[in-house]
């Protein structure tokens, strides 16, 4: 499978929480504010996942958040980062400094398969076992 600079990227951003109080602000202006910024900017679209509970995790008191957004491509993701992100990234640490206890992971990588809403493999699994 090629993976082209053509294909769809995704642009994911987790943030730990020391307080689950914390993680609430950080939602609300997330959900508020924030992500319609990063769509204006260039996203084509965004989901926002407030993260089961991992143990091992020992500062996600407060639990872990993960916004993904997804850019046309690799360039549209660049062309964010070096004209948007900044600006976005100052204003979120303007209300959430480091001495709150945040902690802040990004990731980025290509879009490999997207499955539709409602799509299901079964009738595929099928007719392939049929036709063997």
């Amino acid at each position: 499978m090629n993976l082209t600079p053509q294909a769809p990227c995704a642009y994911t951003v987790r943030a730990t929480f020391p307080t689950a109080q914390l993680r609430s602000e950080y939602l609300e202006w997330l959900t508020s504010d924030h992500v319609h910024k990063v769509l204006d900017a260039g996203a084509l679209r965004a989901e926002v996942i407030a993260l089961d509970p991992d143990p091992a995790v020992t500062l996600a008191k407060g639990g872990q958040v993960e916004v993904r957004y997804i850019f046309r491509d690799r360039a549209a993701l660049d062309q964010y980062i070096q004209d948007h992100a900044p600006r976005l990234r100052a204003e979120g640490t303007a209300r959430f400094p480091a001495d709150r206890g945040l902690e802040f992971q990004r990731s980025v990588g290509m879009v490999v398969c997207r499955l539709p809403e409602g799509y299901s493999a079964l009738p595929r699994r099928v007719a392939a076992a049929d036709a063997s």
